[in-house]
């Protein structure tokens, strides 16, 4: 450690993993609504901490950890407490990460982590929940091997037609009404796979700078050491021995070409979408100019995908200044040319477009697996606040799109509100549209993205 970490350290500035984490979990349960974004949260306490590799590990590992679980979490918490919701919020969190702890971190010793997490109690609220703590985590330790074997039970069982709301709420950890909601629009044993999916993290993705020479080796190069290609442009680590994928000489190569922009971290879902829009131009643009308004383009993700493969993006546009500067910063880092920015919202925007396209904003259901803080920012309010924007914007853009042209319509959710209804919805609303595809990406791998794509063709 070095000085300035143990004068921090001797002043009480440093935090264990465990403590940042449950500091983390209370900020996100207690203000779902304008938090930022979990990552940020993770970074900032393990620099506030000056946290090694391994601790900054379990920070990530319990905050996220819990995320994913804490309903389920709060089903073998609940037979052992008479009363548990007469606990604080604290106390109650602590628990989870406890228990969460026992169940899923193999490498810890059960003894460490009874007697750590009942420290933290002793610490934040004195030696009575302390003792509570101990002796409910002790209780649950003697009893890990048969609560494991019927998670894993609870992980087969929600399957085809048996599957009920509150199994899917309880094996993803998602509110009831969200699994009511799949299952109406997917059935059981649709709704029980995307309840799956969101259950475990997705295995960590790129995409290769199309723009750059050398570019197909480097795939290539990459894939024959085991990596799993992705589309025409990507690899992932899916499936690949985690000890293996964790060696520090390919984390530093990898980290070394995302700061040369010779690839870029994107979900493997978001990947084939923008390829299929990319093909979807080749094959319909008869010699059309691909002239193309990023209406939504947020950070630039998608902006950024399609230069790479030649697109000429000429207008990126969105309301926030903030992602617009990341944008900015990574179209240079990547050495692609910056098609002409404006900060403003897309219903704001006057002009003419061949292709425009609309990577509206959402309610991420479909991100689940990635963003496992949207458990406590998810509500129906919500939901319909994002489909009542999303017709908004869709009416607003369609005058934008020449005749001929084409509207790409595309969202991160898992539901048909959001997705097919407002395509059809749309195609009501307009009769000189038509649609060329509909398509609901579900996910390639665990964990990954579900994602949507609509293509309205203008008559």
């Amino acid at each position: 450690m070095t000085e300035k970490a143990k004068k921090n350290a001797q002043n009480g500035a440093k935090k264990s993993s465990r403590e940042a984490a449950l500091e983390i979990l209370l900020e996100v349960a207690g203000h779902p609504e304008g938090q930022k974004p979990l990552q940020t949260l993770i970074d900032s306490a393990a620099r506030a901490s000056f946290m090694e590799p391994r601790d900054r590990a379990l920070l990530t590992e319990l905050a996220c950890g819990v995320m994913r679980r804490h309903v389920l979490l709060d089903v073998f918490l609940s037979r052992r407490l008479t009363r548990p919701e007469g606990l604080s919020p604290k106390i109650r969190m602590l628990l989870r990460q406890g228990l969460y702890e026992l169940l899923f971190l193999d490498g810890i010793p059960a003894r460490a982590t009874v007697h750590e997490t009942a420290a933290i109690a002793i610490r934040a609220c004195g030696k009575g929940m302390g003792g509570l703590v101990n002796a409910v985590l002790r209780r649950l330790s003697e009893d890990s091997a048969a609560i494991a074997e019927e998670i894993a039970v609870r992980g087969r069982r929600p399957d085809g037609e048996s599957a009920g709301p509150r199994d899917i709420a309880e094996s993803a950890s998602i509110p009831l009404w969200l699994a009511s909601k799949w299952i109406g629009d997917y059935g059981p044993a649709g709704a029980s796979a995307l309840a799956s999916n969101a259950s475990v993290p997705p295995s960590p993705s790129w995409r290769v700078n199309m723009a750059r020479s050398g570019a197909e080796e480097l795939r290539e190069e990459w894939t024959a050491k085991g990596f799993r290609p992705v589309g025409r442009c990507g690899f992932s680590a899916h499936l690949l021995d985690p000890a293996r994928a964790g060696a520090a000489s390919e984390r530093d190569a990898l980290a070394a070409l995302e700061a040369e922009g010779r690839i870029s971290r994107q979900g493997v879902s978001s990947q084939i979408l923008a390829e299929d829009i990319v093909s979807w131009l080749d094959a319909h643009a008869e010699g059309r100019p691909v002239r193309v308004w990023d209406a939504c383009c947020g950070r630039g993700g998608k902006s950024c995908a399609l230069l790479e493969k030649g697109v000429e993006v000429v207008l990126s546009s969105d309301p926030s200044k903030h992602r617009l500067d990341d944008f900015r910063r990574e179209a240079g880092r990547l050495g692609l040319r910056l098609p002409e920015i404006r900060c403003a919202a897309a219903q704001d925007v006057r002009g003419s477009f061949p292709y425009v396209l609309l990577d509206a904003p959402c309610s991420g259901t479909g991100t689940i697996g990635r963003n496992p803080e949207l458990r406590f920012r998810l509500s129906e309010e919500g939901i319909g606040n994002a489909v009542r924007l999303q017709k908004e914007l869709l009416d607003a853009v369609w005058p934008a799109v020449e005749r001929g042209g084409a509207l790409f319509y595309s969202t991160c959710a898992a539901g048909r509100d959001e997705n097919e209804l407002q395509a059809e919805g749309f195609l009501r609303r307009h009769p000189d549209a038509e649609a060329s595809v509909i398509r609901m990406y579900e996910p390639m791998f665990p964990g990954e993205d579900a994602m949507f794509l609509a293509v309205f063709v203008r008559r």
